[in-house]
């Protein structure tokens, strides 16, 4: 009797997780407000969140695409039937999903965002896990990954399994949700190797969660109040966080809704036994920087190469502020502003690149523009306005020796573009998707 209830009660609990979710399952052969980019530390696999952020379906997606299938799309396009010109522009291509590139996909929650590559846990045979941040939930999920001996995905794993149909969905042992002390809007993750933390923004509060992936699964072991500035209307949030060049390690964090940016310490403390976030520094941007009292917003934040300079996008008014960044006698961090200079509407995110030369340049986004901004930051000057698509949002530069250029998601037109540098400039060469208008279909 006891065995036939230890059976009941396994299929109960079974169906229970089969519970299918009311609504549209989400394709996997299109991309729809793609939102997060990231490579596989192989660099054979590109990870794309879609963010389905009119809530068509129900939920956003995972995918897994084959990047070595993707580069040979993009050399020939048209030797493949997925590919074919591009009707909006004639010179470049325009490439369909098929299911030999998208290897694997999961069913996340709506709103799915930036993506981070943590390590697999001791002993697993997992090849390495990531981190991907989740509004609607809200949640921090994470996805184990397994790949074969060539470093081609085999399976992504949250919780359903590897053998489960689609759609194939993340369970609450793979989520860090309100539950464990998750704050609302979780938006970019920063990643401490050396230390095995992930720093978590939160785009609509001043929170800052600490998750412990030295633990398995990963915990959140700290919930910090940043403490920055609340704007003329109420509001405060963190945006980006970068990793400082100091020799404690230290990171900066832009305010979402003001002219501010805050440094933070890790502080080890015996009687907690763990590492304690200490704010360490500010600075709000005031005149004669700019119009920065009332309705100005940061955004992404990228140092130099050689930790010199901080360049941080500024959204209302659209500047880039370039900052000197030194330390004082008694070892403190000062960002003291040098220069602005001004860029397209809505300026986002910020990288620093360095190009076949070995020249850095400094690259922007504009949402409303649907270009890429590049700036020769020795001159500080524009050199190119780079048209990629509709709402160009994450960006990512891959191993040279794989793709000469970036690749960017266009979020408001549901595709990736592929820029290429053919040494004196940069031009987009072609896209992956179906372009869509938002509200048009």
């Amino acid at each position: 009797m006891r065995r036939i209830l230890s059976v009941f009660l396994t299929m109960f609990l079974l169906a229970a997780c089969a519970q299918e979710i009311s609504g549209i399952d989400p394709p996997t052969d299109i991309f729809f407000y793609p939102s997060g980019l990231r490579m596989s530390p192989s660099g054979r696999t590109l990870f794309v969140t879609n963010g389905n952020s009119d809530l068509r379906f129900n939920g956003s997606t995972l995918l897994a695409l084959d990047a070595d299938r993707l580069h040979l799309m993009a050399a020939d396009p048209l030797t493949y039937t997925a590919c074919r010109v591009d009707p909006q522009a004639g010179d470049e291509f325009l490439c369909d999903l098929d299911t030999d590139l998208v290897r694997s996909a999961v069913r996340l929650g709506s709103y799915a965002g930036h993506i981070a590559v943590l390590p697999a846990p001791e002993g697993s045979t997992m090849a390495y896990r990531l981190l991907i941040s989740v509004r609607a939930d809200p949640s921090l999920t994470f996805v184990d990954v397994y790949e074969d001996e060539n470093h081609q995905v085999t399976c992504l794993d949250c919780g359903d399994g590897c053998d489960a149909t689609w759609p194939r969905d993340c369970r609450r042992s793979h989520r860090l949700e309100k539950g464990d002390g998750l704050p609302t809007d979780p938006y970019r993750i920063m990643v401490y190797e050396d230390m095995q933390y992930a720093v978590v923004t939160h785009l609509n509060s001043p929170y800052l969660t600490v998750v412990d992936y030295a633990m398995d699964p990963p915990v959140i072991s700290q919930v910090y109040d940043a403490n920055m500035t609340v704007n003329y209307n109420g509001y405060v949030g963190s945006y980006d966080a970068v990793p400082g060049p100091d020799a404690w390690p230290t990171f900066y964090v832009s305010n979402s809704y003001a002219p501010e940016i805050a440094w933070f310490r890790w502080q080890y403390s015996p009687e907690n036994d763990q590492d304690l976030l200490l704010n360490v520094g500010s600075i709000y941007l005031q005149s004669p920087y700019g119009p920065f009292e009332s309705g100005s917003e940061l955004r992404g934040m990228a140092f130099s190469g050689d930790g010199t300079r901080l360049y941080a996008a500024v959204r209302y008014p659209p500047v880039l502020v370039t900052f000197d960044v030194s330390v004082d006698d008694q070892g403190r961090t000062r960002l003291t502003p040098i220069g602005t200079i001004e860029v397209s509407s809505q300026p986002a995110l910020v990288q620093v690149q360095k190009d076949a030369l070995g020249i850095e340049q400094v690259f922007v986004t504009s949402f409303p523009e649907g270009e890429v901004l590049v700036m020769d930051p020795a001159r500080g000057t524009w050199v190119q306005r780079i048209p990629v698509g509709t709402g160009p949002h994450e960006f990512l530069f891959p191993p040279a020796d794989r793709f000469p250029g970036f690749y960017v998601v266009n979020f408001a037109e549901g595709t990736i573009s592929l820029v290429s540098y053919d040494g004196p400039s940069w031009r987009r060469i072609g896209r992956f998707g179906m372009p869509r208008q938002i509200g048009k279909d």
